[in-house]
């Protein structure tokens, strides 16, 4: 997806709708392949292409407001969000099978548990997205493609160029990016980085659409990705890392207690089986904290030394390439 640099000087009312029906395509066309076997990515390519026309439609939500009803937006929301957790158990999984591996055997048995536990527990979030997708997402499409197909024309209000109106968007959203990677300070700034992550997100879905129009755009949005990634697998170890807490606070609570005399077998046998996951789950603990040590040391050594400076002025240096374009 790009704006033609012809585009830039059409009306930004046009040229939004036109952006978030392609947008649009494309999550109707990747909602086609989810419960589909072969397509092992099906939920992770259906989320992204969701994300980026959620993203699109929240950067123009007041130019939007008068075809697109909040209720559409609220049902896109709700779609979003089923997929989280089918992509996040797909995730941990990956990262269990290949924890496991690197082992050589040992936890295999309770980490298979684990494992089977994620996969009973995505099978389940894999039909609930299924039923929303089933319920909301025909109708919804249907809606936001009628709301994306007209737009009301007030003579008394010239409207701007698309690119005077993505210049000033992609100033404010390199600002709040800005602003919120200089909160980060220490790796216990869980909220403060997840905020940046997805402030970095929604300034490079702006700019992605000029990749091929504005030049600098296409290395910027390729560092920016860099950066959301970074940022990504922060936050990942912390979310799993938080996940396996849980699970291990409740295998020591559910722990079957062995006996005074020792002669309970059936009791030895459940001890020896909780202290078994118990076990693992605290050497996966442990290398998820190593991960997010690692992950945080990364940030900063790359991301928050002043780096990101650099990025902020190659924005403002496309929003002026934008502002400095004359309609002929």
């Amino acid at each position: 997806m790009s704006i033609a640099a012809n585009s830039l000087l059409e009306s930004k009312q046009r040229v939004i709708r036109v952006i978030g029906r392609e947008l649009l395509a494309k999550v109707r066309a990747k909602s086609e392949n989810l419960g589909v076997d072969e397509e092992r990515d099906a939920v992770h390519d259906f989320r992204v292409a969701l994300r980026r026309l959620r993203s699109w439609i929240r950067a123009f939500d007041d130019d939007l407001a008068s075809t697109v009803r909040p209720k559409i937006i609220r049902r896109l929301k709700r779609i979003a969000d089923a997929t989280r957790t089918s992509r996040d158990y797909e995730v941990h999984i990956e990262w269990l099978e290949h924890f496991a591996r690197s082992q050589r055997g040992k936890y295999r048995a309770a980490i298979a548990w684990l494992v089977d536990e994620l996969q009973s527990r995505k099978a389940k979030a894999d039909l609930e997205l299924r039923e929303t997708v089933d319920k909301d997402l025909q109708r919804t499409a249907s809606q936001l493609a009628q709301g994306l197909s007209r737009y009301i024309v007030n003579l008394d209000e010239p409207s701007d160029p698309m690119a005077f109106e993505l210049a000033a968007l992609i100033r404010d959203h390199a600002v709040a990016a800005a602003s919120r990677i200089a909160k980060i300070e220490s790796v216990g700034d869980r909220a403060e980085a997840h905020e940046a992550r997805i402030a970095v997100k929604r300034l490079r879905y702006i700019i992605e659409p000029l990749s091929e129009t504005i030049p600098g755009a296409e290395s910027l949005v390729d560092d920016l990705s860099t950066l959301q990634d970074d940022l990504g697998a922060l936050h990942d170890a912390q979310i799993f890392g938080s996940e396996i807490a849980n699970h291990l606070a409740k295998v020591l609570a559910a722990a079957t207690p062995v006996g005074r005399n020792g002669d309970d077998t059936e009791a030895n046998d459940a001890g020896a089986s909780a202290n078994d996951r118990a076990d693992a789950l605290r050497a996966i603990s442990r290398r998820l904290h190593r991960e997010e040590l690692n992950a945080f040391k990364s940030l900063g050594e790359i991301w928050l030394s002043g780096t990101t400076d650099d990025l902020w002025l190659r924005a403002d240096s496309i929003a002026s390439a934008l502002e400095s374009m004359r309609v002929s």
